[in-house]
Formats: C-alpha cells, structure tokens, sequence
C-alpha cells in the first residue's frame, strides 16, 4: 500500500501535533506507521484523570483524533486530486457519528490509539479505531462515520 510523501507527512503531522491546540493541551503526539496507518500516544495529563482511572472522554477524544488522521491520511494519498483539492479536503473533515466500546478501565500513565481505514469514498469515511495501554491491554475500541469533503 502506498504512504504519504515526506512532504505530505510532514504537513499531515504538523497540523495534528501543533496546530490544534485540543491536542497539545491533550498532550496528544501523532504518527503515522508504514501501513499506513494513523498513531496517537499520550503521557495522560493529570487533568484527564478520573478518580482512579482515565476519564472516558478523554479517551473517546483521542479515538476521535485518530480517526481524523486515518481519514487526512486517505484523503493525501488520493493521486486524482491536486495538492490544492487534497488540502481543501483535508480542512473539512468532520466526524459525523463515533460510537465508543470502552472495554477495560484505562489506570496506566500512557495510551496508544491506533485506525484503520474500513472504506473511504467521496464524501465519507468509515474508520475503526482502538486504545491500549503499554502492556496491550485493550481499553476502547471507536467505529466512526467522519465527513471527507
């Protein structure tokens, strides 16, 4: 399968890991694997912490946040659409539904999310997406509906 360009990469990732401020405030870092296929890490901020678990809406956020990446992703690699369509594309992705499982209480300090792409066309995505913690343990998995132009 293909990956973004450097440059692509470089632009996708800046956008996620500096521009949006609910991601740094988050403490959010975002990556992108060779399949590809869309990363979120975070040392979880004691102000998303619940009385002795991660509250669920931060991690809700954060399976959101990595949906949003899986989609921008596709949208990149689109080699029908101009550098300028892509970007226009990319500026209104939206989720219009997300439906979260939590599955386990999250107690450790740091949460990897990780999405894959189901399909993608013209106007939607459909993207699944799940968090563990280090030691692999499943926290929450997402199935969302995101807004591709």
């Amino acid at each position: 399968m293909n990956t973004p360009s450097e440059n692509d990469r470089k632009i996708i990732l800046n956008i996620f890991n500096r521009k949006i401020p609910l991601h740094k405030h988050l403490n959010l870092e975002f990556d992108i694997d060779p399949t590809p296929r869309a990363i979120a890490k975070s040392n979880i901020p004691d102000n998303a912490m619940g009385y002795r678990f991660v509250h669920g809406g931060f991690i809700a956020t954060m399976l959101d946040a990595v949906g949003s990446l899986q989609v921008v992703i596709n949208i990149m690699l689109n080699e029908n659409l101009s550098e300028k369509e892509k970007l226009e594309k990319v500026s209104r992705v939206s989720t219009i539904d997300i439906r979260i499982d939590f599955v386990n209480p999250a107690s450790q300090e740091e949460l990897t999310a990780t999405a894959e792409t189901i399909k993608i066309g013209n106007h939607v995505a459909f993207i699944k997406a799940e968090a563990r913690e280090t030691n692999g343990k499943i926290i929450a998995t997402s199935s969302a509906t995101y807004r591709t132009g």
